[in-house]
């Protein structure tokens, strides 16, 4: 019901009712209008009216609803104002047409009211959707909060694993002995990863390009590690690496691919990363070790679903598909936070 119409706007008719009945009761306490004249506007006008307002307040609620996502006032405003009028003027016109003739008012009012009435009901409309907004606002910047405070928390937990850092020493160390040009390199890469971590703790979106670098320097040091079982291409526009991303949202994909399916020399692990449309697809071949300890929890996956649910509405999508296993990410062009 509240993707139609806000259930707090059906309170509008009520509320005119209470209203009308108070003027109602001045004018017979006053002796302005006898309790009979006062009954039979009640009993013939009243339901009129307020099947009529019932009527404005959903097809005004369900179009204002619809105009503060596709005509905002921030951008368009004078669009804005010409279609509030519209509606402000169609529905007056009908109530002057079908209902007021009914009323015994002076002409001015039988003109004038539907006006003023329509008037109000969009006024409150709009403030009440608008109360709605910053509520809604308020408890996404709250949710995003908690999620970026769990990301960072993530994140430096990942890459600073005692697991990742043991593996990549062990690597370092057998390499120093074989090749001390490759092992200065290691280094080198080594430490571009955790700069990168320390840099992006306080971010919820990064450049393309950042995170491409951080994932090459990542699949080096995989690279030096797995050797011929892990083959890696990478290809993206610069145009592409000009938009947003969550960051380490490559890493997470990567890091599942390495440690769901075999790598080795006799069936490589091919991973590669490219551009389509607005999104990133990510493919590595689907060729899962038979452990089974490797069953997956999906949790990193609801993770990444869960981050561009709230900082874009476009959602990433996991499928399996001729021996491959592929995600999409959306690339994000104008960040909202």
């Amino acid at each position: 019901m509240k993707d139609i119409i806000n259930p707090r706007l059906l309170l509008i008719p009520f509320f005119w009712v209470v209203m009308s009945a108070l003027p109602a009761g001045m004018m017979v306490w006053m002796g302005e209008k006898s309790a009979d004249e006062v009954f039979n506007f009640v009993v013939h006008v009243t339901p009129k009216l307020l099947v009529h307002i019932t009527l404005v307040v959903f097809v005004f609620g369900f179009l204002t609803k619809r105009l503060n996502k596709h005509v905002p006032w921030n951008s368009r405003g004078p669009l804005r104002i010409f279609l509030d009028t519209l509606m402000v003027v169609t529905f007056s016109v009908g109530m002057i047409v079908t209902l007021t003739p009914h009323l015994k008012v002076p002409a001015e009012m039988r003109f004038a009211m539907p006006f003023i009435v329509h008037t109000l009901v969009m006024v409150i409309i709009e403030m009440v959707l608008i109360y709605e907004d910053k509520k809604d606002l308020e408890v996404e910047v709250q949710k995003m909060e908690k999620e970026h405070i769990a990301s960072k928390y993530n994140a430096l937990k990942q890459q600073l694993d005692h697991h990742f850092l043991f593996n990549n020493l062990s690597v370092l160390s057998s390499l120093i002995y074989e090749d001390v040009d490759r092992a200065d390199r290691f280094i080198q890469e080594l430490s571009k990863i955790y700069r990168y971590v320390l840099n992006i703790k306080e971010k919820v979106l990064v450049p393309v390009k950042e995170e491409l670098e951080f994932i090459d320097s990542y699949m080096f040091l995989l690279s030096i590690r797995f050797e011929e079982g892990l083959h890696y291409q990478q290809k993206v526009s610069e145009e592409v690496k000009e938009w947003y991303i969550p960051p380490l949202s490559l890493q997470l994909i990567v890091e599942n691919a390495v440690k769901h399916n075999v790598v080795s020399k006799s069936q490589p692990l091919e991973i590669c990363i490219r551009q389509e449309s607005d999104c990133l697809v990510i493919t590595n071949t689907y060729q899962l070790r038979k452990e089974p300890n490797m069953a997956s929890n999906k949790t990193g996956q609801a993770h990444l679903t869960e981050k561009y649910e709230l900082l874009s509405g476009e959602l990433p999508t996991f499928y399996q598909e001729d021996g491959k296993y592929i995600v999409t990410l959306p690339l994000i062009k104008e960040p909202k936070y």
